[in-house]
């Protein structure tokens, strides 16, 4: 079967580093680049616990993208092992159901993340406390190195028409949501999980810095969960300013935006004798869906004393002045994966928690924007590229 590859190695890496400051383009249209179309065997279940599931739709995210451009830190690479077939935004149907109590034809979703469970292994403390995103087993057990299905040589990813599930990780889809929304239950979940860590009160004024799916997605679930919050973003996309009005967003922040920023939450900028201006008052919660060196010292500068802010975005360094984390006793939260939430006397995992708000979010569809076959896997990447040119929101290969 044909499946998008990632592979890179030490020489590799450093060709392409020094190659790709001219053109993005060598990373996956050149003969040296990370990703390739390749012809891999159907996979077979591991044991009783694996069912297969065949790819109905898998989308794009920006992990898959920075891990294609190489942007990753590389201390992340002892819990990935290559080479391997990415893609976890995955929904398809059970093909082979083995003893995972699915049957053949259901529809599901795929939760990607390989943890004590899936690797047949005592669960470590954190996926003990409900949190198998952050497994301390990820480079131990019965497969090879990998945090989730997507980055582990042994489990290929859903960028081909067949993958490998443990049961642990299926959810079934009710017949109310499409494969086209079911595609989404991963992006939004990140969302869903980053808004439980750090809930926000009806009163509370919330900064989103970056509209892409992520920062959408973080419009839509405070809005699905009834939070009356007032709702800021900051976004350069003139395409994906409006879509976040359109879904529940208050209002933008253009322009100086440490300025206008003040103006929204009642807050003051100071003047220093040289240097960046820093501001007091602000947002009670910020949601940086970036996660740059720019955003984050942004964050930072307009929270308010005492506020929190979730650093959703991915990046391999950040360089900040700390003043405004002393001077305003903040709180950062770092956001990864998803786990289990309690819902009154109830504990779920926060898949089934977005499978039940997007039931009533049929509309959601329409931010798939963009679909792709497997073969056409250079445009959507360049599509990804310029979402804004081509009011992308989420594209994704369909099977």
């Amino acid at each position: 079967m044909k499946a998008l590859q990632f592979n890179v190695t030490v020489p590799q890496w450093i060709a392409l580093k020094s190659i790709g400051v001219f053109s993005e383009r060598v990373f996956y249209k050149s003969p040296i680049g990370t990703l390739k179309l390749v012809e891999i065997p159907a996979p077979e279940p591991i044991n009783n616990n694996w069912a297969i599931v065949k790819t109905r739709y898998c989308g794009f995210c920006g992990s898959d993208f920075n891990l294609i451009l190489l942007h990753d830190s590389p201390m992340a690479s002892p819990f990935t092992s290559f080479p391997c077939i990415i893609g976890h935004e995955v929904c398809g149907t059970i093909e082979e159901p083995g003893n995972t109590g699915f049957k053949k034809g259901q529809r599901v979703v795929i939760n990607p993340m390989l943890s004590c469970a899936v690797r047949q292994l005592p669960l470590c403390p954190s996926c003990q406390k409900g949190r198998p995103a952050n497994c301390e087993n990820f480079a131990n057990g019965t497969i090879a190195p990998g945090m989730f299905t997507g980055i582990c040589k042994d489990i290929n990813g859903g960028f081909a028409e067949y993958l490998p599930a443990h049961s642990a990780q299926l959810f079934a889809i009710p017949d109310t949501i499409s494969d086209k929304m079911a595609v989404l239950v991963e992006p939004f979940s990140v969302a869903l999980q980053a808004i439980y860590d750090n809930m926000p009160h009806n009163s509370d004024t919330i900064c989103i810095i970056g509209c892409g799916v992520i920062g959408l997605m973080l419009i839509r679930a405070l809005r699905a969960l009834n939070c009356k919050a007032k709702v800021a973003v900051i976004e350069p996309s003139k395409f994906h300013r409006q879509k976040a009005l359109s879904y529940g967003a208050d209002d933008v922040l253009q322009g100086d935006l440490l300025k206008h920023a003040a103006l929204y939450t009642d807050g003051k900028v100071y003047t220093p004798m040289f240097g960046p201006k820093i501001m007091q008052g602000g947002f009670d919660r910020v949601f940086d869906t970036v996660g740059s060196t720019k955003t984050f010292s942004l964050a930072i500068n307009i929270a308010r004393a005492g506020g929190q802010i979730s650093l959703v975005g991915i990046t391999n360094k950040l360089s900040y002045d700390p003043t405004p984390l002393w001077l305003k006793l903040l709180t950062i939260k770092s956001v990864y994966g998803y786990g289990f939430i309690r819902e009154g006397s109830k504990t779920k995992h926060i898949f089934e928690k977005s499978l039940e708000l997007m039931k009533k979010m049929p509309d959601i569809e329409t931010m798939v924007t963009h679909t792709f076959s497997i073969e056409q896997y250079k445009e959507m990447i360049e599509v990804n590229q310029s979402k804004g040119l081509y009011k992308a929101i989420k594209t994704a290969v369909v099977f």
